[in-house]
């Protein structure tokens, strides 16, 4: 389970860093595995197979080397180019994995065979397109570890692509991404996530802070980063916000699958690739919520009968408004009177000497006892 560093020294540490501008570092990590061809090859094909060296990426360059161009600015290089040249180098080629790093690499059912014209229709579908990688970054940057949106997105979708899950088809207005995808960029990334699933029992009953922090896999193919969980509620980052549901809603949401940090935990058992790469997600919108409803009648129903109370409601108050009005006003009035009166035949009722000889607080005492005579009947009704 990942904890917050608490020595002080960290801790300064780390503000002073998260004041820096974070830049990506895309053009580190794509040059020395690059999303080229590294590994499994016959050994006559190596030569024909790509065109340059891959101990160049390793900072070992072989006589007459050649990078490729497009790795030369990579700063503001963007998802949808980025996997157009990845798709290029390896389309067409005797390529059935890929060494994405000294420790991972990306297995495939058969060498990507695509034309041209393809990898150009998939450039023109994915612009402008976000995908569903935003819980995977959440999940690194609550773990500490800095890495661009961009990256994450170009590894996950160049996997998923590669492993024919993603078709570029229609147009939807975000791209799904596998569980298998983010899984693999995880390990990437030097933060392991494993594909699991929860069963019904376990969704209940397991489901605590021994899981968190966790990507959650929402009906509705949607994932979200949860990142604490008490005995009534789940707390979690859904396109880099924080929410929360009640424990018994987030669970009827809950789809069941999840990324979790080891295949030992309580409750939880692994899935295969093949079933990973089956289990999309991405993040809302308008046209494919994530959140769970009611039946369409029954949430109309719902919102009248709501609409009802609360105009049933404000009508309530506005009548005792109206009467609490009217009463003040007839108290005022009332009050207003009674002393107009008391100012007037108070030297009457005492002598105009003794009125007159009376200080003030003694006036003020018999006037202040005449207003609550007043008020009292008035609010009572006896008036």
């Amino acid at each position: 389970m990942i904890k917050p560093e608490t020595h002080t020294e960290d801790r300064v540490v780390a503000k002073k860093e998260a004041k820096e501008k974070f830049h990506s570092s895309f053009k580190a990590w794509i040059r020395v595995v690059a999303f080229i061809v590294a590994a499994v090859f016959l050994p006559e094909q190596v030569a024909q197979a790509v065109e340059y060296d891959w101990r160049v990426l390793w900072h070992n360059p072989a006589v007459g080397a050649i990078a490729p161009s497009y790795l030369k600015d990579l700063g503001n290089i963007d998802t949808a180019l980025a996997i157009r040249n990845v798709l290029k180098d390896i389309a067409n080629k005797p390529i059935t994995a890929i060494k994405i790093s000294s420790n991972l690499t990306i297995n495939l059912d058969n060498p990507l065979k695509m034309s041209n014209q393809r990898i150009e229709e998939i450039y023109e579908w994915l612009k402008g397109k976000p995908c569903g990688t935003k819980s995977l970054y959440d999940y690194l940057n609550y773990s500490g570890k800095q890495v661009a949106e961009g990256d994450i997105a170009i590894l996950a979708l160049t996997i998923d692509i590669l492993n024919d899950v993603v078709k570029p088809e229609g147009n939807p207005g975000v791209i799904k991404t596998s569980l298998y995808a983010l899984s693999k960029a995880s390990e990437f990334f030097g933060q392991k996530l494993y594909p699991v699933k929860l069963d019904a029992n376990s969704r209940t009953h397991e489901l605590t802070n021994n899981l968190v922090p966790f990507i959650a896999h929402l009906n509705g193919d949607h994932y979200v980063l949860v990142t604490r969980v008490t005995e009534d509620k789940i707390y979690f980052s859904d396109d880099h916000r924080e929410e929360f549901l009640p424990k018994e809603k987030f669970l009827n949401t809950f789809s069941g699958y999840a990324l979790v940090q080891g295949l030992s935990l309580k409750g939880t058992v692994p899935v295969t690739d093949s079933e990973a790469k089956k289990v999309l997600g991405a993040k809302s919108d308008s046209s494919n919520s994530w959140t769970p409803t009611a039946p369409q009648k029954q949430m109309q129903d719902y919102s009248s009968s709501v609409m009802q109370s609360l105009d049933n409601e404000i009508s309530s108050m506005r009548s005792a408004a109206e009467n609490r009005f009217t009463r003040d006003i007839a108290i005022s009035v009332g009050t207003a009177v009674a002393l107009a009166g008391i100012s007037s035949y108070g030297g009457q009722w005492f002598g105009n000497g003794a009125y007159a000889g009376m200080n003030s607080y003694t006036r003020y005492a018999i006037t202040g006892a005449a207003t609550g005579i007043v008020v009292n009947k008035m609010q009572t009704g006896d008036w």
